[in-house]
C-alpha cells in the first residue's frame, strides 16, 4: 500500500503524513527496491489513532508522549483527563456566551447591552435627564468601564442605588451642561471638579483579587474626549482635570 492510498483511507494528505513522518509521530516504512514506501494494516491504524487524537483537540507533541510504548497507559488517560476538563470549561464559556448574546438579542439593536448594564443606561438616563453633554459622556464611559473593569457592574449597581448619589449626580451634571457656553478658565471649572472628586469618595469600586493589571489608563480616559465636539472647550478642560484628580487620589 503506497502513501496516497493509506492518506486516502485515513481521510487526510499525503502532506500530512510525510509531517508526522519528520516529527517521529509515524515510523518510516520499509521501502521496496524502487524507493517507495510501503505501508501495512499496523500503519493504517496508527495513523487513525492519530488522527482521531487531533480531533480530539490534543497536540502532535502529546500524541507523541501517548503513543510511546513506554508511556502509553499512564499518560494517555491523564492527557484525556486533562482534554475533558478543558473541554467542560470550554463548554461552560460557551454556555455563559450563549446567555449573554441571548440578552443581546432581546436588547434594543441600537444598543447591544446585557440586561444589566442596559438597566444601568436606564437609570443614569433618567438621573441626568435634560442634561445631554453630560449624560452622554457618562453613559458611554459607564458602557466601557462596564465591559472591561472587574467590579465596575457591580459598583454601578451600588452607585445608582444611593438616592443621595444619585441626586447628587443629577446636580453635577447640571453644572457640567452649565459649562457648555463657559470660558476654559472659569472658576466653575475648577469648583465643579472639586465636588466630583468629593462625590467619588462614596464609590468604592470592588475589583476581584484574580483581576489582572488595569487596561485602561489616564490618557486612554482623557483621548476619549480631546475630540469630542459635542462638548465644549471649558467642558473637556473639566473632564481632563477631574480624570487627573482621581488618578492622583486612586494613587495616593
Amino acid at each position: 500500500m503506497r502513501i496516497g492510498d493509506l492518506a486516502r483511507i485515513v481521510g487526510t494528505s499525503t502532506r500530512a503524513v510525510r509531517h508526522y513522518h519528520r516529527i517521529g509521530l509515524l515510523p518510516e516504512p520499509a521501502r521496496e527496491s524502487n524507493g517507495y514506501r510501503t505501508y501495512t494494516l499496523d500503519d493504517v491504524v496508527l495513523l487513525l489513532r492519530v488522527r482521531r487524537l487531533v480531533a480530539l483537540g490534543m497536540s502532535l507533541d502529546e500524541i507523541g508522549d501517548v503513543l510511546d510504548e513506554d508511556e502509553r497507559g499512564r499518560d494517555l488517560d491523564e492527557v484525556l483527563a486533562e482534554l475533558d476538563a478543558d473541554l467542560a470549561r470550554q463548554a461552560e464559556e460557551i454556555e455563559e456566551r450563549r446567555r449573554q448574546l441571548a440578552e443581546l438579542r432581546r436588547a434594543d439593536p441600537g444598543r447591544p447591552l446585557t440586561e444589566r448594564v442596559g438597566a444601568i443606561a436606564d437609570r443614569i438616563a433618567d438621573a441626568y435627564a435634560g442634561h445631554s453633554s453630560a449624560a452622554r459622556m457618562e453613559l458611554a464611559v459607564m458602557e466601557v468601564l462596564t465591559s472591561v473593569v472587574p467590579g465596575a457592574v457591580e459598583t454601578y449597581e451600588a452607585a445608582i442605588d444611593d438616592p443621595a448619589l444619585v441626586a447628587l449626580s443629577g446636580d453635577i451634571a447640571a453644572d457640567f451642561e452649565a459649562l457648555a457656553d463657559a470660558e476654559p478658565d472659569d472658576p466653575r471649572i475648577a469648583a465643579l471638579v472639586d465636588r466630583i472628586v468629593a462625590a467619588s469618595d462614596r464609590i468604592h469600586l470592588a475589583v476581584p483579587e484574580e483581576a489582572g493589571p488595569a487596561r485602561i489608563a489616564v490618557e486612554d480616559v482623557t483621548a476619549w474626549f480631546d475630540a469630542a465636539d459635542w462638548m465644549s472647550e471649558a467642558q473637556r478642560r473639566c473632564v481632563l482635570l477631574m480624570v487627573q484628580r482621581l488618578a492622583e487620589g486612586r494613587s495616593a
